[in-house]
């Protein structure tokens, strides 16, 4: 998963990550002269929050519904892949996600990998992660495809957008 917003507009798409061919590891082909930081493996899911919020009053005495649109760009190197997760993320309406306090998970050593990667051997699962470190949870709602696209011969894209739906106590 990657956060739309953060991705640099200077990010390249490294396709064909699948294929053991020798040319992809041919530095002559440009293949791999750029940073891995630059890169973008396909699959991949970019999540872009669009700029606008609504609110709903929750209960007397404090508290607020909040309504955040999310965009998911869904992009891969083939239609199925590319349907496939569009179909993850769109088949998800009226699911409730739950979120982890990430300070304190990382306090008590318990992310499932090391920063370089590897598995963590001190790490909790996700139901013992909900469990010991639930901060909220939101309910995706008004969840729809707005578009299918080949972008190019060998890149294909979709979008889906969705409505987070959360309480925000003490507003």
């Amino acid at each position: 998963m990657v956060y739309a917003n953060n991705v640099p507009w200077l990010r390249e798409i490294q396709t064909k990550t699948q294929q053991p061919i020798s040319e992809f590891y041919d530095q002559s082909q440009g293949a791999w002269d750029i940073p891995p930081e630059g890169r973008l493996q396909l699959p991949a899911i970019a999540f872009e929050v669009v700029p606008n919020r609504k609110f709903k009053g929750y209960q007397l005495g404090g508290g607020q519904w909040v309504y955040t649109d999310v965009l998911a760009h869904c992009i891969a190197e083939d239609e199925q892949t590319r349907n496939m997760l569009v179909d993850i993320i769109s088949l998800q309406n009226d699911k409730t996600v739950y979120t982890i306090d990430s300070e304190a998970l990382s306090d008590n050593d318990a992310y499932p990998l090391n920063q370089n990667g590897t598995p963590n051997p001190s790490a909790l699962i996700y139901p013992e992660i909900i469990q010991n470190y639930y901060k909220n949870s939101f309910r995706m709602i008004n969840t729809k495809v707005e578009g299918m696209d080949m972008l190019s011969p060998n890149l294909f894209g979709g979008i889906v957008r969705f409505t987070t739906e959360g309480i925000k106590p003490n507003i």
